[in-house]
């Protein structure tokens, strides 16, 4: 099993190199980054079965995601919360939301996805569960698709926040009505 997961990772690195096979493998290995995401899945499980785990949030929703690759002539899965994705996201934008980073990066099939998200409404989830996917792919992605990714935004928290309501106001920007007499 452990052969079948190298082969996998080689294969993702390698295929994105251009297709130099004889030098890409020892240059692709050398500028593979190592990240806390590589360390953190080789310490919590089997250390032959690679996986990563990232974290995303927008505005109050919070998101884990455990990226695990598929092994051969295996179907991805992806779940949030316990259930299927098409079962949480009853929307087919929040859907295609979570799902962006592999439509980008063109890894449908690659990825068995487990998320728990808490906290929000249904895009804030759906916005946070797709930063950390795309967060969580990043140590199994060649630089290039890295590069993709950032030039699509995926790789960026939003940093917008509720105003909050000011004082002898009715909210954040809304005065109380004027009376002239």
């Amino acid at each position: 099993m452990a052969a079948e997961y190298g082969h996998l990772l080689d294969m993702f690195r390698v295929k994105y190199d251009g297709g130099n096979t004889s030098s890409s493998s020892s240059s692709v290995a050398s500028t593979h980054r190592t990240t806390v995401n590589d360390v953190e899945g080789c310490l919590e499980g089997n250390p032959h079965e690679p996986y990563s785990i990232a974290l995303g949030a927008k505005h109050t929703a919070r998101a884990r995601v455990e990226l695990r690759p598929c092994a051969e002539k295996e179907s991805s899965e992806v779940r949030v919360n316990n259930v299927l994705l098409s079962e949480h996201f009853d929307y087919i934008q929040d859907r295609e939301q979570v799902l962006f980073p592999l439509s980008v990066t063109k890894m449908y099939d690659s990825f068995h996805i487990t998320a728990t998200v808490q906290g929000g409404g249904r895009s804030s989830q759906s916005n946070a569960v797709r930063l950390a996917l795309a967060r969580a792919m990043v140590p199994f992605l060649h630089e290039s698709l890295v590069e993709k990714l950032r030039l699509a935004g995926l790789l960026t928290r939003d940093p917008r926040r509720r105003e909050r309501n000011k004082i002898a106001q009715h909210g954040a920007r809304r005065k109380k009505q004027f009376r002239k007499r």
